[in-house]
Formats: structure tokens, sequence, C-alpha cells
């Protein structure tokens, strides 16, 4: 940026030199307890860590043209730390002649409010999975519980005060849509291969297991699961079990479930087998109709024809 001469900047340009200036003045303050002409001044000691401390995209109109206001004052700090002579922006040049922006000072307040509330958002482990916490003061608390009520697994922690919810890919894009910072703890945990978990897996030759609390009367899936072909309830397992058929995938399709590969691969096996056993019974009662109809025929010339094709078939 240096390089550039600074009256050709765009005015985002510009204002964005100004927060960069801000920012290093607010990474050395110490509000002049231990080092003089490194920091603020006790006037803007408050408001430059407040500004400094959220990303220049959420910097509001009238905060850009405060700090434009008061940065003069440190041009010199501003030079060294950035290579940047503010006085030379026109940006900062056309605040010279205002008063202290009061509006701006205010904002800097709910700046430094969001900024505690972001740090109360993390995500750390509990109790072997994924422990989600953000505060109530959090500007998207609402948000957020709403997402993470839809989580899979999900549930509240009333001793820690967060949600945990085991690692799925749907907990994995919650955090990083949002950006929650992620603990050592927690990053080792995203990273161990996940061993999937399925709602219907093979229990035993010919039959499946659905794992699912499909045991209340009155639920639309704990009724439909007792017109599966072979439906009964195992308590050793505490699961629905049922034949192996093509209506188990229709009913995981429809309710949402997941089916284990070895369960689907049973599951159309058992529908191919009935759709040969089909096949053969169709034919044998195809041959049994051409065969009474041949019985009554007097000429040869009357035999039908898929008669005279299974001959041919037959005879060399």
């Amino acid at each position: 940026m240096a390089t550039e001469p600074t009256t050709q900047l765009s005015e985002d340009a510009q204002y964005a030199a100004v927060y960069h200036g801000m920012w290093e003045i607010a990474s050395r303050c110490d509000g002049a307890q231990s080092k003089d002409f490194v920091g603020f001044d006790g006037t803007d000691t408050h408001y430059g860590r407040r500004v400094a401390s959220v990303p220049f995209a959420d910097w509001t109109q009238d905060v850009k043209e405060e700090c434009a206001r008061i940065i003069v004052k440190y041009r010199k700090q501003v030079l060294s730390y950035t290579g940047v002579d503010v006085t030379t922006l026109p940006v900062v040049q056309a605040q010279q002649d205002h008063g202290t922006n009061y509006a701006a000072r205010n904002q800097a307040r709910r700046y430094e409010k969001l900024a505690a509330a972001l740090a109360d958002r993390k995500v750390d482990v509990v109790n072997g999975k994924l422990g989600i916490f953000y505060g109530k003061r959090d500007p998207d608390f609402s948000l957020f519980l709403k997402v993470c009520q839809a989580l899979p697994g999900r549930k509240f922690d009333w001793d820690r005060k967060c949600n945990v919810v085991p690692v799925s890919p749907e907990a994995q894009a919650f955090i990083q849509e949002y950006d929650f910072p992620v603990t050592d703890a927690a990053r080792a945990l995203l990273e161990t291969p996940v061993v999937p978990v399925y709602d219907i897996t093979v229990h035993e030759a010919g039959r499946v297991a659905i794992k699912t609390n499909l045991t209340a009367p009155g639920q639309p899936a704990a009724d439909a699961v007792r017109s599966l072909p072979g439906r009964s309830f195992n308590r050793t397992i505490y699961a629905n079990t049922a034949q192996a058929t093509p209506q188990v995938l229709a009913f995981a399709a429809h309710f949402g479930l997941t089916v284990s590969p070895d369960a689907v691969r049973a599951c159309e096996a058992a529908g191919e087998a009935l759709a040969a056993r089909d096949a053969s019974a169709l034919a044998q009662a195809d041959v049994a109709t051409v065969l009474n109809h041949v019985s009554r025929c007097g000429k040869p010339e009357e035999l039908p024809a898929a008669f005279v094709l299974m001959l041919q078939e037959i005879l060399p």
C-alpha cells in the first residue's frame, strides 16, 4: 500500500488503511500505563480498542469517519507501523474540521459487547462428543439454538451449559458455516474417522434389524413397521426385526432411515429372488396353457406358434 500514492486509493482502501493503523496502535496500547507514545491517549483508549476488536467489514460509516478524524494524532506511530502517512489520505483530511462523532462512540460500545459475546463461542469435547458453546448475549443466540436443536443426536448439557452432539456431517457443516473456534481436543475428535451408525442393519440370514425408537404406539413409523413382512420385536437387541425385502427399503426411504450397505444388498437380493420365482411360476402357467390348447388341436396346422417354438428348441 505504501508504494501506491495514497491520493489514488479508492475511498474504501483509504479507510482500510485507517483501520490497519488503528489496529496496529491497539495491538500495542496499554493505556499509557507502562509505555508512552506507542498507543492511544486517554481520550481514545477505550474507543480505539473497541473499533480495532472487530473486522473492518463491520465498521459503520460513522466509525470510519471518527477514526479518520482522530488518527492524525497518531500519524507518527502509524507511519512507523505501516509505512503510510495518514495525513495524505483525502478521507482523513476531510474529517479534520469535524468534532467528536458520538454516534460512532456509541457504536463502538456495541462492538465491545459483540466481541465479548463472540468470545463465548467455541467447540470443545464434552463426554466424548462435541460441545457447542455460545452465550445468551450472542446476537445469533436464537439462530444457533434453532440450528443446534436440529443436529443429529443433540442433547443439552445443563452442567456445562452447552449443546452436545456426536460428530456428524451436519455438525461439521455448522462449525464451518458459523466459523466457531475449535479447541485442540475437538479438532482431534473431528479428525477421527467416523464409524457410520445405521438405523437398519442385517440381523441374521434373511432378516434385518430396525434399531430406532419405533415402539411407541401412535407414531406413523411405529405403526408402519408392523406391516413389514415377518416383523417381530426382539427384546434381546431391543429392536424390531423383519424379513429382508424391498418393502424394508421403501419403508426406510419414506421415514428417512439409513440402511447399511449389506442390508441394502440383502433386501435387493430378496426382491430379485422373488421376481425370479414369479417369472418361473408365470412361465410354468404359460406352458400349462399351451399344452392344454395343444390337447384340443386335431391337425398339425392348428398347433399354436408357442408350441411349435418349444418343439424347435427341444428337437435337433
